[in-house]
């Protein structure tokens, strides 16, 4: 995707215009892919979501289905929200193409736009927006056809179709006139409680608006999403998804206009968030804020959890503050890799007083949750280097290869993990909070990387391979979210969560189920008698250097055990189950 900036608004709008008279449908050669190419787990991963997309059943993503939204008269659940399945599939597809979306994505793009009713909207025509007619209805409509702009607008992004971009601009004309009507008090009032169809359903359509203006340059679609994002409510009793969404269409504001408002905006409820019991330990949010109690059937939700990741690495690009990117990249090892079951689609997982449990009905969202991950996976490839003035830039460490640098997971000494990493020329590599001391090797022998503003720097030739090794730090985490080291643990039972290099670590009843055994929930990890644990992979998805193996005393038992502690995004590898991270940890008694 061309960047949120006034050259790349001028980059896109020279490439329409050289793709003036492309017809909608036609088959198109893609001009935005990811800079960065995954390998290994990560590779694995997004191939798991791209070929439940393409090739997976029940519910197939057929043609039918995915238009079911624009086809009003069709059955499917929620096609009363209009435009969000169809513009989901159809925009994250576009930035990441696979398969047969050259034939399949245009002929879904010329049946979107002859959807699209007289007055620009998609849906049904009857639904009047006035202030005294919205109701539940009004409020799916304005949510399906938001999602529907933003996917119009990244599937131009990608192929130019000005018949795309002209359908775009009829649905963000229709936006903008109708917008007044729900600025109203009485409006957001009597949508209280309302729950997914709430305000945000109006305040995330400053999402697409501010996409299309910044590809436009046309100022009233600039204005009307910066009013629109202005009326988003205190978190209250939200759905977490529209929260996010509206502020990463304050975001997208910024980038496209260079609205610094919009990022005060955007940065000041972030923040505001991270420091409230609305943000949980492993990185991610409740599906509605203020839903995160413990002992009470609630839930995460995938979209909220992408929604995290990517609100927050636009908060990094545009401030370069570490702090937001060591928060997506927290977030996305563990809520956002949790989130992705084992068929590739993203849903919801429950909380329990422990950590996660079984659900009657899995959770698996191919309504929403499953396209807006797949989305994400773009964001995260295309922050993970970056170059910038001849140097390449180590941002996230993830396995792949760009046209400057390759990333190889290497075999690590126990507490490490290692990577190995080949470019030419400058290289900058982010030296993470999660990691203790760094080892690096070049051609064999040791070296000392340059240090400056929590990046490690270095100079590599032609065909030099830099080893680079991190000691993984651990630390607990009580509730109250004050952290401490293993060496401070007691004999006395204290309760944490262990995190370990940047994952959260837990015990999963699919691998240990005897851990499990009531009464299991005074079991007593042994700190002390612990170290890393060398088990097999046990699935494609597994992180064996994460691991760490604790002797425990059983609640219910005498006698020692063995337990392995392992990442909570693990649990991808298998249909859901409980996972408890919220342990009792004490020091194992001195011989």
């Amino acid at each position: 995707m061309l960047p949120f900036s006034r050259r790349g608004v001028l980059q896109g709008l020279g490439l329409a215009a050289m793709a003036a008279g492309r017809p909608a449908g036609a088959e198109v050669k893609w001009r935005s892919r990811p800079t960065f190419a995954p390998a290994g787990w990560l590779k694995h991963r997004i191939d798991l979501t791209a070929d439940r997309m393409l090739r997976g059943r029940t519910p197939e993503y057929s043609d039918e289905m995915v238009l079911a939204d624009i086809r009003v008269d069709m059955r499917r659940r929620f096609a009363e929200w209009s435009g969000d399945v169809s513009g989901r599939y159809l925009g994250c597809l576009a930035l990441m193409p696979t398969g047969d979306c050259d034939t399949r994505l245009p002929r879904l793009a010329r049946e979107i736009v002859a959807g699209q009713k007289p007055d620009g909207r998609f849906g049904k025509t009857e639904l009047a927006f006035t202030t005294e007619a919205v109701s539940k209805p009004h409020m799916s409509l304005l949510w399906g056809n938001g999602r529907l702009l933003v996917g119009l607008v990244e599937y131009h992004d990608a192929t130019g179709d000005v018949q795309v971009l002209a359908a775009a601009k009829r649905l963000g004309d229709f936006l903008v006139s109708m917008k007044d009507a729900y600025f109203p008090t009485q409006v957001r009032e009597k949508s209280v409680g309302w729950g997914a169809p709430g305000h945000i359903c109006f305040t995330q359509c400053n999402e697409g608006l501010a996409m299309l203006g910044a590809r436009t340059r046309d100022r009233k679609y600039l204005k009307a999403a910066a009013e629109i994002g202005s009326q988003l409510d205190v978190r209250g009793k939200q759905h977490t998804h529209g929260y996010l969404c509206t502020l990463r269409g304050a975001m997208m504001l910024f980038e496209g206009s260079g609205d610094r408002a919009a990022l005060d905006f955007a940065r000041t409820r972030f923040d505001d968030l991270v420091a409230s019991p609305d943000y949980l330990i492993y990185g991610g949010v409740p599906e509605y804020f203020g839903d995160n109690g413990v002992g009470k059937l609630k839930r995460d939700e995938g979209c909220s959890e992408a929604d995290f990741v990517r609100l927050a690495l636009q908060l990094w690009r545009a401030t370069r503050d570490v702090r937001y990117l060591e928060h997506a990249e927290h977030s996305f090892h563990n809520a956002f890799l949790h989130g992705q079951h084992v068929t590739g689609d993203f849903g919801s997982f429950n909380f329990s007083d422990h950590g996660f449990r079984p659900i009657d009905g899995v959770g698996r969202a191919w309504w929403c949750c499953t396209m807006h991950g797949y989305r994400t996976f773009r964001d995260v490839l295309d922050a993970a280097v970056t170059t910038a003035g001849g140097i390449t830039q180590v941002n996230l460490y993830l396995p792949g290869r760009s046209a400057a640098v390759a990333i190889e997971e290497t075999r690590a000494e126990p507490g490490q993990i290692a990577y190995a990493i080949r470019a030419e020329g400058p290289l900058s590599l982010r030296r993470p909070s999660w990691a203790g001391a760094v080892k690096a090797r070049l051609g064999g022998a040791p070296v000392e990387l340059r240090e400056r503003d929590g990046m490690l720097a270095t100079k590599l030739a032609r065909g030099q391979t830099l080893e680079l090794a991190f000691t993984l730090k651990t630390r607990l985490q009580k509730r109250d979210g004050k952290t401490l080291a293993l060496t401070d643990v007691g004999e006395q039972p204290t309760e944490a969560a262990l995190h370990h290099g940047p994952w959260l670590l837990g015990v999963d009843d699919g691998i240990e189920p005897l851990f499990f055994g009531e009464p299991w929930q005074a079991n007593l990890l042994l700190v002390g008698n612990h170290g890393a644990a060398a088990t097999p992979a046990q699935g494609p998805l597994a992180i064996p250097s994460a691991r760490l193996r604790f002797d425990y005393r059983h609640g219910g038992f005498p006698g020692t055990e063995s337990v392995v502690l392992r990442p909570i995004s693990e649990q991808s590898n298998r249909e859901p189950g409980a996972v408890a991270y919220w342990l009792k940890f004490g020091r194992a008694p001195s011989s």
